[in-house]
């Protein structure tokens, strides 16, 4: 009984079920009448005892037996696998690549720019860890590692200074691309600025109140090609001239994204030209937000700009008692020029820009304003436009009577571009006729207009305006010189777009010939109809 004392009657019926079809009748009877086994049942249940344990354990041997030697077949399992992944990798087709061409794979996969500060997980620390060879390769080509930036801007993103002087052991003595940004010192930044004979190209964000951190870079800038320069602060808080930069004999590309107030550096009056000390004639390349004097400052202290992006600050007049500094001479060497203009623009700064006599590129864009008469601008294409191949207009006030005027100076233009950001007039049937080449008569009276023309790109702000059979016949009449169409249409209500313009472009498309129709940012390619709730996308860049 003391089995059945020490389990209640659920236990015995789960006993009773599972032990059914598998144990003596006599056995199953004692669970159930309540009695004790007799001493011959008991002798007998004894023997079974003894019997099925020893069963138990010969079953448990031969399980461990059969656990080991599963063990054993997977350690071989595993073992031969390694061994094919091996000879498999050692035929794989990389392995046939030579290690000059390797290097080159793994050099463009690092980022042109350096945008974070160096990690484990970024390139090319991270293809260390796909095999030796790798390894050996990556550690021994000191060009992956020219790139490096350091954001100092916060104390938790401070950079590791022994993964920064990894990049720089490494690096060798090869040029470095460097991108700073400095709202508070840090020891992974006084590592750095010891390199700074070194630095190629510079991407520099600094407060104000930081300046003085460089001091250590004067005179120490012999490798330095191109500096792209952002001071955040407040204009009045600059006490002392920038001159950090004034000693670098290569230095040959500038831009200034400005001098403002954290994101809103863009909004902010820029650093005057007068704050600003750097070797001015060895520039080719400016970009930078300036007031319409210094503009011409610029252009008197550095006549061998190549290209010239100028972002005119608003509510910034030249002197309307005396002419901009003088004497001007030509920017002989000038290939690009970039002009935008404010909503409240300078009026007179295109009436005195001197002639550019090798120019290949002019975009002027303003927003409310021409920035000067486009008479002016005529005047400065006529001393001006002899190699021009690019124009870009992207003015509210040029209409297109202007337009056609300023095109009649550029006979070898290849490149347009106009922007009707407004519906104001400027892209009209008046225009298209202009630009339509004439039938090929033999008549030598009306040469054709712009005859090398390759590229055209039309923005409209509105599905109004030229109409679609003019437009047709301009495209047409150029095909024989044209190489790509792109019409672009920003509207903010639902319309049906010309079918048979579509239907023009796809059979264009089918033959070979590049366009593009382009409606509230989404390409057309045969879906003629735009939702009236689709959001509209900008199509254009203004100040």
């Amino acid at each position: 009984m003391s089995y059945l004392e020490s389990h209640n009657d659920v236990d015995s019926e789960v006993v009773l079920a599972q032990c059914t079809g598998t144990a003596p009748l006599a056995l199953l009877n004692l669970f159930t009448n309540g009695c004790a086994p007799t001493d011959s049942e008991r002798r007998q249940s004894q023997a079974t005892i003894t019997s099925t344990r020893r069963q138990l354990s010969t079953l448990n041997s031969e399980i461990k037996t059969l656990k080991q030697a599963l063990a054993k077949l997977t350690a071989q399992k595993k073992q031969l696998f390694t061994q094919l992944t091996l000879y498999e990798s050692a035929l794989a087709p990389i392995r046939r690549i030579p290690r000059e061409i390797l290097v080159e794979i793994f050099t463009h996969c690092v980022p042109q720019w350096p945008t974070s500060n160096p990690r484990v997980t970024e390139i090319p620390l991270l293809f260390e860890h796909v095999c030796k060879y790798w390894k050996t390769v990556v550690q021994s080509t000191p060009k992956l590692w020219t790139q490096i930036g350091v954001d100092a801007g916060y104390p938790h993103s401070d950079p590791d200074p022994s993964m920064v002087q990894l990049w720089l052991t490494r690096s060798a003595k090869c040029p470095i691309d460097v991108c700073i940004d400095v709202e508070s010192p840090s020891f992974s930044l006084d590592v750095i600025l010891l390199h700074s004979d070194r630095w190629r190209k510079l991407d520099l964000t600094i407060t104000l109140e930081h300046i003085s951190v460089l001091s250590p870079i004067r005179g120490k800038l012999s490798s330095l090609e191109h500096l792209d320069l952002t001071v955040i602060g407040e204009e009045d808080s600059l006490v002392t001239r920038i001159d950090h930069f004034f000693s670098a004999p290569n230095l040959s590309i500038f831009h200034s994204r400005g001098i403002g107030t954290d994101n809103f550096a863009f909004l902010r009056p820029t650093i005057s030209f007068n704050d600003l000390a750097l070797p001015w004639t060895q520039l080719t390349q400016y970009s930078g937000r300036l007031t319409a004097a210094d503009l011409f400052r610029l252009i008197q202290a550095a006549p061998n700009l190549v290209s010239l992006e100028a972002h005119i600050k608003w509510k910034t007049q030249l002197p309307t008692d005396q002419p901009p500094i003088h004497p001007i001479v030509p920017m002989q060497r000038l290939k690009r020029l970039n002009l935008r203009f404010p909503l409240v623009g300078p009026s007179d700064v295109l009436s005195h820009l001197p002639s550019c006599p090798n120019l290949r590129e002019f975009s002027i864009k303003a927003v409310g304003g021409l920035g000067s008469t486009p008479e002016a601008l005529n005047s400065l294409l006529a001393k001006s436009a002899t190699h021009l191949e690019k124009i870009e207009f992207r003015c509210i006030e040029l209409k297109d009577h202007h337009i056609i005027e300023a095109l009649r100076f550029l006979p070898n233009l290849i490149d347009l571009i106009i922007s009707d950001n407004d519906n104001s007039g400027t892209i009209t049937d008046k225009l298209l006729s202009y630009l339509t080449l004439p039938p090929r008569t033999g008549n030598t009276e009306t040469p054709p207009s712009l005859p090398q023309l390759k590229v055209i790109r039309l923005d409209m702000y509105d599905a109004v305006g030229p109409s679609v059979q003019v437009l047709i016949s301009m495209i047409q009449s150029r095909l024989a010189t044209l190489k790509s169409v792109q019409i672009v249409v920003d509207c903010h209500e639902c319309f049906c777009i010309p079918t048979p313009l579509v239907i023009h472009a796809q059979s264009l498309q089918r033959s070979g010939f590049d366009i593009c129709l382009s409606f509230n940012g989404n390409n057309i390619d045969g879906n003629f109809r735009i939702p009236a709730n689709r959001s509209v996308v900008d199509c254009y860049s203004f100040v």
